[in-house]
């Protein structure tokens, strides 16, 4: 009997062409020895040793929210005040588009450019630490600055200067200093401090606008 040659015998060598030759011997003796290498060789791979996974996953740092874990008093600070911030900005900002009085636009626009630094430097720091950004005033906020949109003229500006140029800065001042005194985060802490000196300095601008506008109003 002939034996057919199968492609993957076909480039065997001398010890495979003498196999062949011996009567008796199966196709199906010489397709397993023809498989023999393979299998093998499969053993041989099934041996080689894994490398262990690195072991440096364990020893990953921890992620920046859990490195900058601020008191939650001191993240109910950065955000109550950055909402304060954007606020006291955009009531001024109205001031300037709004009155007619040029000490009131001097007023709004001092208050403007240290409400847009100090927010600016909160947020910041709010990223830095993990806490929430907010993006536009609260409710309460929204409903006052509906209220001082609607007036004009004098009233727009008694308004203005005593709803936001006065109150709203005392507030802030009263905010301000309560972290620069008792939050635990350095960094909250030193912010507030910075910050306070610019929020007092808008108060006494107010009072004394307010004032003469009395004295004025008085001598007529």
């Amino acid at each position: 009997m002939k034996l057919q040659t199968t492609p993957h015998l076909a480039h065997q060598g001398p010890a495979w062409r003498a196999l062949r030759t011996l009567p008796g011997l199966s196709c199906a003796v010489l397709l397993s020895l023809g498989h023999t290498p393979m299998a093998s060789a499969q053993g041989q791979s099934s041996q080689t040793p894994q490398t262990p996974p690195a072991a440096a996953s364990s020893a990953s740092p921890p992620s920046v929210s859990l490195v900058h874990k601020l008191p939650q008093a001191d993240a109910d600070f950065l955000h109550d005040a950055i909402q304060r911030c954007l606020t006291n900005a955009q009531s001024s900002q109205l001031a300037l588009e709004t009155s007619r009085d040029t000490q009131v636009k001097n007023l709004a626009q001092q208050i403007l450019t240290q409400h847009a630094k100090t927010r600016d430097q909160l947020v910041t720091l709010a990223m830095a630490k993990g806490v929430e950004v907010p993006t536009a005033p609260s409710l309460t906020q929204k409903a006052k600055l509906m209220m001082l949109s609607m007036r004009d003229g004098g009233s727009f500006d008694k308004d203005y200067i005593s709803t936001w140029g006065i109150s709203a800065n005392e507030e802030a001042v009263d905010l301000f200093q309560k972290a620069a005194a008792e939050a635990g985060d350095n960094d909250v802490r030193a912010l507030a401090k910075e910050a306070l000196p610019a929020l007092q300095h808008a108060v006494e601008l107010a009072r004394s606008l307010r004032l003469a506008n009395t004295q004025s109003k008085a001598g007529d």
